[in-house]
């Protein structure tokens, strides 16, 4: 029988008291306790029972302890302690920290939600701020990720000043943790759902700015007493959906009394891509002081030392500027950097150069039936929407990660994937036509087996008078909607001859490789700009 964890008061682990119970969460217990060698209060963090004895959560728990003993901050609560003890013949393994009496953020936020009431003043704020963020940057610069950001995992001392804690699921880049090399799955996605940033859905790499994301939505909580998205905590296909293409109502709008320049602020730091967001967590507290201040001129320092203004720095500007790394720099303010190893760094030896989507390829590489000056004619004088043609089987983990990305970028106007609702005996290509209209462009996803899928009768599924896929790039290319192929999950060209030849056309269109991680964000990235010069190209 395993020992009660709610039920350890009055035990003593290592040379530690048990006084009372804090409370419990997922994977521990804890409890105030007196540390009698030093004559003080302490929490201590005890680890469930039925837990210690699978793997994956007693490395995690041992990564905690070995992760924060390494960090020194004023703002980071210090691990005084670390082991295992026997209680009734079981071993439980517990963390001895520094006790915060002052009770957490969680607490000050939970009696506003109900009035939608500003939980502090914005000086505080910008001094919570201030401490939760140089924190962070001081973790961030030791190479480690908290992944955790949450109201619950903010505490406060005696005096009011606020600590972090709970380095629990932490990833530290620099070293590779006993949790991590058991492989899990479990690692893909964790987190509290109200503050997992997009890109952690959609499985990319993680980064610090993971951490600013979640802090700007609990800033954003602060200010205006409400919930940032309209999902539940725990709902998680809604938060799913609110992180990725949802957005927050400007916090100016909640609360006419302040600048509106400080919900500019908030929604830089919470952009949807975490390269819109400010480089460190310090600038996102300077930048909100500043805007405290009505200092709409503040500055922020760039990696390469130039500096912009800061109201050049909102999502949607920052988004869509030019800059050193941008198709359109690359192609005519900066050409020397775009070498060879640039070009064969994303396109296959046997598919054309990526440079599609400038003016140079608008008039010079698409067939004269593609050309879009002809195309759109009519009312459309820019490129409008994107349909998405694939097969769900061939790449559906990497279509929806994309077509998540489109929608992120040029919102759910802008995107169509695949047809839905087709009536039973309709002309499906028919069908298709109808959606293709004018300003359309076709973005073919093409997998490993888009050619090889068989289906139980050993027939290839492109030769099927029903597959969607063969049917959509047909009806794309018999209403002259520019194609754009994008090989994905390994994907290449095969000889044409095992091309149905009714799309064999599909591949004198150019081309573009989108890899996996870790590559898959650049290439998306690359993608995305090209893209948006052609959204914004006037034809």
């Amino acid at each position: 029988m395993s020992i009660n964890i709610q039920n350890l008061t009055g035990t003593r682990l290592g040379q530690v008291g048990l006084k009372r119970l804090l409370g419990t969460g997922g994977m521990s217990a804890v409890y105030e306790g007196y540390q009698m060698s030093l004559r003080r209060q302490v929490a201590v963090k005890v680890l469930k029972p039925e837990l210690a004895h699978q793997d994956h959560y007693l490395a995690r728990f041992n990564d905690e302890a070995e992760i924060a003993a390494q960090l020194t901050h004023q703002h980071i609560v210090p691990i005084y302690d670390y082991g295992v003890d026997s209680q009734d013949d079981h071993e439980v393994s517990f963390i001895v920290m520094r006790m915060l009496p002052g009770g957490s953020l969680w607490d000050r936020i939970r009696p506003h939600l109900a009035d939608g009431t500003p939980v502090m003043p914005l000086p505080e704020i910008a001094a919570l701020l201030r401490q939760i963020g140089g924190a962070l940057d001081y973790a961030h610069h030791k190479g480690v990720v908290h992944r955790d950001i949450k109201p619950s995992n903010i505490m406060f001392d005696e005096q009011g000043t606020a600590c972090l804690v709970d380095f629990g699921i932490a990833q530290m880049h620099n070293k590779v943790m006993r949790s991590a090399k058991l492989g899990s799955q479990q690692d893909t996605l964790m987190g509290t759902f109200a503050y997992i940033a997009p890109e952690l859905w959609l499985g990319e790499l993680v980064t610090g700015a993971v951490d600013q994301y979640a802090l700007g939505l609990i800033i954003y909580t602060l200010i205006t007493g409400h919930a940032p998205h309209n999902a539940g905590p725990n709902e998680e296909y809604r938060m799913r959906s609110e992180h990725l293409t949802g957005r927050i109502i400007p916090a100016h709008k909640v609360r006419p009394d302040i600048p509106e320049v400080l919900s500019a602020v908030i929604e830089r730091a919470v952009a949807k891509r975490p390269e819109q967001r400010f480089r460190t967590v310090k600038a996102f507290a300077d930048a909100f002081e500043a805007a405290l201040r009505g200092d709409v001129q503040a500055l922020e320092q760039d990696a390469d030392g130039s500096t912009r203004k800061f109201t050049n720095l909102k999502p949607t500007v920052l988004r869509n500027r030019v800059d050193e790394f941008s198709p359109r720099a690359l192609h005519e303010a900066q050409p020397a950097k775009y070498t060879a190893k640039d070009e064969t760094r994303i396109v296959p030896a046997n598919a054309q150069t990526l440079n599609m989507l400038t003016d140079e390829y608008l008039t010079r590489n698409l067939r004269p039936q593609y050309d879009l000056n002809l195309l759109l004619k009519r009312n459309d004088k820019h490129v409008s929407r994107l349909f998405m043609i694939y097969r769900a089987d061939d790449v559906v983990k990497t279509a929806d990660k994309i077509c998540s990305r489109f929608k992120i970028h040029f919102g759910s106007k802008a995107v169509f994937n695949e047809v839905e609702n087709i009536p039973l005996g309709a002309n499906i290509k028919k069908t298709i036509k109808s959606v293709l209209t004018s300003g359309t462009i076709g973005i073919v996803l093409i997998g490993p087996h888009w050619l090889d899928a068989k289906d139980s009768s050993g027939v290839r599924c492109i030769d099927r008078p029903n597959d969607m896929l063969r049917i959509s790039i047909e009806a794309a290319l018999e209403a002259e909607i520019p194609l754009i192929p994008l090989l994905v999950d390994g994907a290449d060209y095969p000889p044409t001859t095992l091309i149905p030849e009714s799309i064999r056309d599909l591949v004198q269109h150019r081309g573009a490789v989108v890899r996996t991680e870790p590559e898959f964000h650049d290439d998306m990235t690359r993608l995305v700009e090209q893209l948006e010069l052609l959204f914004k190209q006037q034809l």
